[in-house]
């Protein structure tokens, strides 16, 4: 058995300007983690909170975790939970440009979270699920200005993870159903990810070379819409996105050090009768090939 508790104070000061309004503001944060674990279990424990002259200040977070380890098919179960007292972002508190200007006295946001799962065949199939709760959120409404709800939120989703191996061949998936209990925290009601690669190592044994193709979709679903002038995401009602999926192909190869990978995104953007949006009013850019090089460097 072992276990292990840290503690720590960081102090920082923060100097800010929005237009010609100027501010300078000081906060500390404290912070605890312990932990405790076994060959087949493994308990931790964080907890966060800050002193400030600002609007952070009585914040805290406290996160828990508990897992136990099994040697069969039923191999791990999980569950985690905390809660947490936020202050709203600095921004929906007090923004001033050529475009908008607001001074809002939000309350701070609270939450709750659980969240369950359950792995099988060295979890290389994961059940899970999440329920939080979440109250005083602060959003921004179809105006695109910031808006607190007064009453209590419920967020639920569940979801299947697979990761499944047979010989050169890879199958990763996940599929999640999502529900928002209030209109103002948008979700789409389900969506699904799946990558099939093979992997194997050519010209006598050099080169590792993995590829595949890769498919992500999601419901339709009104998703929130960006404003420029704030940089914000808000509520709109006038566009629906998502229900056409998303396939990329990709190759990943090591020689010696280095990993080139290329991938070409969205190769279907003319097939399934729709487009890509990353919100209302952008749409993804169609056929993009992306290329890069991760280099270790070490003697």
């Amino acid at each position: 058995m072992h276990g292990q508790v840290k503690a720590g104070w960081s102090k920082y000061l923060l100097s800010t300007r929005i237009d010609s309004i100027e501010a300078t503001n000081e906060f500390s944060s404290v912070n605890l983690f312990a932990t405790l674990s076994s060959r087949y279990w493994n308990l931790d424990f964080k907890f966060d909170r800050v002193v400030s002259n600002f609007v952070m200040d009585g914040d805290f977070s406290g996160i828990a975790n508990a897992a136990a380890h099994f040697n069969n098919v039923f191999s791990s179960f999980n569950i985690a939970g905390g809660i947490a007292e936020l202050a709203p972002e600095a921004t929906s508190i007090l923004y001033v440009s050529n475009h908008f200007i607001w001074n809002n006295n939000f309350e701070k946001e609270k939450f709750s979270w659980v969240k369950p799962s359950i792995g099988f065949m060295n979890d290389r199939l994961v059940f899970y699920s999440q329920l939080t709760q979440v109250s005083n959120y602060v959003y921004f409404n179809d105006d695109a200005l910031p808006q607190q709800g007064n009453e209590m939120v419920e967020i639920l989703y569940a979801g299947l993870k697979a990761d499944v191996l047979i010989r050169h061949w890879r199958l990763m998936g996940d599929f999640r159903s999502m529900n928002s209990s209030k209109g103002y925290i948008r979700l789409p009601d389900w969506g699904a990810y799946a990558r099939f690669s093979y992997r194997d190592r050519f010209f006598k044994k050099a080169l590792l070379t993995e590829f595949g193709v890769s498919i992500a979709t999601t419901a339709e679903w009104k998703s929130y819409a960006f404003m420029p002038a704030t940089g914000a995401l808000y509520l709109q009602s006038n566009q629906l996105v998502g229900g056409s999926p998303s396939m990329d192909v990709f190759l990943n190869a090591d020689i010696g050090r280095a990993t080139l990978t290329l991938m070409l995104q969205r190769i279907n953007s003319k097939w399934f009768g729709g487009e890509n949006y990353v919100a209302p009013g952008y749409p993804a850019p169609p056929n993009t090939l992306k290329f890069g090089v991760f280099w270790k460097l070490y003697n």
